[in-house]
């Protein structure tokens, strides 16, 4: 204890540290229960977008933000082939003024759109011919 003793009293000068780490608690509790519930898991692939996806929720939380406006711009950002923001990154957006929560207000609408442009344009991607360095064989 004595020689811990200087990081056990830090609370005392410095009033944004807190008594307790019953916040942590209650946000670790979510994912906890969440990986108990996927015990039955049939992928390792399943299990670490399911940890992914929990982590992006806590963290949307940390930020302020909602998780799901913040998880409907990452997936706009996703389909547009755009870096998807994290969430800090989105709370700092909104600060500025350069993103609209209203744009975002209709939960399937611009998904739904923004995946049909990404489909379409993967198409049309594949449906082009790629250039090549060769000239055209004659036969």
């Amino acid at each position: 204890m004595v020689n811990m003793w200087k990081g056990l009293v830090l609370f005392l000068d410095n009033p944004l540290i807190p008594l307790d780490n019953n916040g942590t608690e209650r946000a670790a509790r979510g994912p906890v229960l969440g990986r108990k519930n996927h015990y039955g898991s049939r992928s390792l692939r399943g299990t670490e977008v399911a940890a992914l996806l929990y982590s992006l929720v806590e963290s949307a939380k940390l930020n302020d933000l909602e998780p799901r406006l913040y998880l409907r711009v990452a997936v706009r950002a996703g389909l547009r082939h755009d870096p998807v923001p994290l969430p800090h990154e989105v709370k700092a957006m909104l600060a500025e003024g350069t993103l609209e929560p209203a744009d975002y207000d209709n939960p399937i609408e611009g998904i739904v759109n923004a995946a049909l442009a990404a489909a379409s344009a993967e198409a049309h991607a594949r449906a082009s011919p790629e250039p090549t360095d060769r000239a055209p064989s004659s036969a």
